[in-house]
């Protein structure tokens, strides 16, 4: 008899489970689901925070259906999910769905804002600029209980139909709102919304709720035209906070700094002048960029953007194919339209100083805007040289930004 008779051998993977229980532990995941997920039926075998701790290990890894989720946990070796054989054992998709409904009823809005504080100060995450968007979650079928009804005294959400930014427009769906940080693309806050809720009023209630997780409202709020509204941008501005946003083309101030262009060239100023290099042939992208003279409506910043780059792309992308090869002289000299600019509204703040350069894109207040246009324009784009020089061209962007200072909107007569 030697000292390995009535041993067994048993094998489990591990797979990337260490590292993630890593960075779950740094981040003390299972002490706020144990806070605001409580066992309050004595009668469960595995604990709601525990089933919920390793439907969170299942998203990152594998993404399994809820159904299969008790034969996913059994491929792994137990200490490595961090539950003993028994829990394992036990997991089934009667107790996930009840661990889920734990959750349902949980006050979960305070737990992700507990595990993003935590994530943001054992990261070192920077908070001082922030991005926010929205996006679709389309489904397939009908869905007919989920007409945004009360369950147990909390309003469910509603899978409807909506503008789907899919291009789905016969499916149904729901509104997914996130916010990331510049610092590393970090989630720091979400909003799941009924599937016909628009994006203009979600931003209010978005950035109050950044500026609990920040600790402070002295951060930009970064967000496309949806949030060029004045409800959102002077709350905004209102409460001391920043924020860059896309001023609409169907906006008066556009169409006036578009005139304007034809008459009065912009002074751009070098924005961004780099090579990038993770490009396989590296091209000069130089962004430019100007304020409007007048500010928007609401009495934020204009700001024009223009990008060299973007526009000889959209200069190429106009001329009709040749079946020779174009020469540099019949390139240089034949007539061409303008790249349009693009605006963004900016939080008002003292003019810089104007020195002459290429044409940038208007920017208007509190918020900074960027869009792409199409018009045409006789001016020739400035050369991307050694060093880029004054233009007539039309900017591509437009932006609003808010940096503090307002300033009364301009006259009716002066729009």
């Amino acid at each position: 008899m030697t000292d390995a008779d009535g041993l067994q051998l048993r094998s489990g993977t591990v797979g990337s489970l260490p590292v993630i229980q890593h960075f779950l532990d740094k981040l003390g995941l299972d002490s706020p689901l144990a806070q605001y997920v409580p066992v309050t039926d004595r009668r469960f075998t595995i604990p709601p925070a525990t089933v919920l701790g390793l439907l969170f290990r299942n998203i990152i890894i594998g993404r399994t259906p809820l159904y299969g989720l008790a034969e996913w946990v059994r491929e792994y070796s137990p200490g490595a999910l961090g539950v003993s054989e028994d829990v394992a054992a036990a997991l089934n998709d009667d107790r996930a769905g009840r661990a889920l409904d734990y959750l349902f009823d949980a006050d979960r809005a305070s737990l992700v804002t507990a595990l993003t504080v935590r994530a943001i100060r054992t990261f070192g995450v920077a908070v001082d600029q922030l991005h926010n968007d929205s996006t679709s979650i389309t489904f397939t079928g009908d869905y007919a209980a989920a007409t945004g009804r009360l369950i147990r005294g909390k309003k469910a959400l509603r899978i409807t139909h909506g503008y789907n930014k899919d291009h789905r427009p016969d499916l149904k769906q729901l509104l997914w709102v996130l916010t990331v940080s510049a610092d590393g693309a970090v989630p720091l806050h979400y909003r799941v919304c009924d599937g016909n809720t628009n994006d203009d009023p979600t931003h209010v209630e978005t950035w109050d709720a950044l500026c609990k997780i920040a600790g402070t409202s002295d951060f930009v709020y970064v967000a496309d035209s949806k949030l060029c509204s004045r409800k959102n941008l002077d709350h905004i501005h209102g409460n001391g906070g920043k924020f860059i946003c896309v001023l609409p083309k169907s906006r008066k101030e556009d169409e006036w700094f578009r005139r304007r262009l034809q008459t009065h060239p912009a002074d751009w100023v070098v924005a961004l002048d780099r090579t990038p290099e993770s490009d396989s042939r590296p091209v000069r992208d130089v962004w430019l960029a100007t304020q409007s003279p007048r500010r928007s409506a609401e009495g934020y910043r204009i700001i024009w953007v223009l990008s060299l780059r973007g526009a000889e792309h959209d200069k190429s992308a106009r001329q009709p194919p040749s079946r020779e090869p174009a020469t540099p002289s019949s390139t240089s000299t034949s007539a061409s339209r303008a790249p349009s600019p693009g605006c963004e509204i900016a939080h008002p703040s003292p003019r810089p100083p104007r020195r002459s350069s290429p044409r940038p894109a208007p920017l208007a207040g509190s918020s900074t805007r960027s869009q792409s246009t199409r018009k045409s324009h006789t001016a020739k784009p400035p050369p991307v040289g050694p060093a880029p020089t004054p233009s007539t061209r039309e900017p591509r962007r437009s932006a609003t930004a808010s940096d503090g200072k307002r300033t009364p909107p301009p006259s009716p007569t002066t729009q």
